[in-house]
């Protein structure tokens, strides 16, 4: 064999070589299942070919829920939901079909119920609203505006909504709005009167002035809690761009409306989302999860 022929030969042998590798490769490849990135439209697509009626809560939902909240009272009295509730971070933003009064109200009664309060979601078509009631140990029921516990103008910590005979006033979102409105006007100590906590349970339509710090009595100037509760009302339709009700919308909600659980307005007490759930209202309405910032993380990204 002369040289030329050998160099021919050692060329053909590198090209099936090469020929045998790439053929080895693109079979090894192509076995393999192909991972597609999914776009978030795609994504929501994917979605809804769940049928609504078979979509259904987590199994795991109330277990993440103890364990993700660090703070388990051993009372579950109007002091400790007080606390509570004061304490917790404001919620997202109002948006309209994204996190709502229904989405809101499915996270807070969430919420507390890993803290061990027996909570409801409260349904009203009369109003076309939803909020939560919060049953205590001793049975009494109070109920809370998730909407104050939002992002934006009208937060209103703890959101506690007092009863029409006066009881939990001194824990109602009013008389922290009061407190803050005080803490921003003058000093001017001259016309301020003074009166005790135990004061603020009894007629409204007394015009004392209070300050409550832990418990103890301070003076405040006028004008009086009174004047300035009988003014705030809150608004459950009708928002702006950001989300916000709107100042000029007239239709207000009262303290009666929260508290007539017993069909007056056609209202519903629901134990759980899955409750609503199977009375026809679509789970679309309670899946905070989906919304930031629990659904960029685990275990909410899962659900």
């Amino acid at each position: 064999m002369d040289k030329k022929t050998g160099s021919v030969l050692q060329i053909c042998l590198v090209l099936i070589i090469l020929v045998v590798a790439v053929a080895s490769a693109y079979h090894y490849l192509s076995a393999r299942p192909v991972q597609e990135e999914i776009v978030p439209e795609k994504e929501e697509v994917l979605q809804e070919v769940i049928p609504l009626e078979e979509r259904q809560l987590p199994k795991d939902y109330y277990e993440v829920a103890y364990k993700e909240v660090k703070y388990h009272p051993e009372k579950h009295d109007i002091n400790s939901l007080y606390t509570v509730l004061i304490n917790t971070d404001k919620l997202p933003g109002y948006k309209e079909d994204y996190f709502d009064c229904s989405e809101m109200s499915a996270y807070l009664e969430w919420y507390l119920e890993g803290m061990g309060f027996h909570s409801y979601i409260a349904h009203s078509d009369d109003l076309d609203h939803m909020w939560v009631m919060v049953e205590l140990d001793d049975g009494d029921m109070v109920a809370i505006e998730p909407a104050l516990l939002a992002k934006g103008k009208n937060y209103s910590s703890p959101g506690i909504i007092e009863r029409t005979d006066g009881k939990y006033r001194a824990f109602s979102y009013k008389v922290e709005m009061y407190k803050r409105y005080i803490d921003k006007i003058g000093n001017d100590t001259s016309r301020w009167q003074t009166a005790s906590i135990n004061d603020i349970e009894k007629d409204p339509s007394q015009t004392y002035d209070y300050r409550w710090v832990y418990g103890e009595s301070r003076s405040y100037p006028v004008p009086s809690y009174w004047e300035f509760a009988k003014n705030k009302k809150i608004t459950i339709n009708g928002t702006n761009g950001d989300g916000d009700a709107e100042e000029n919308n007239e239709e207000k909600i009262t303290e009666d409306r929260y508290y007539d659980l017993y069909n007056k307005f056609d209202n519903e007490l629901f134990d759980t989302p899955a409750d609503a759930i199977e009375k026809g209202l679509s789970i679309s309405e309670f899946d905070w999860w989906h919304v930031l910032p629990w659904g960029s993380k685990e275990p909410f990204i899962s659900w």
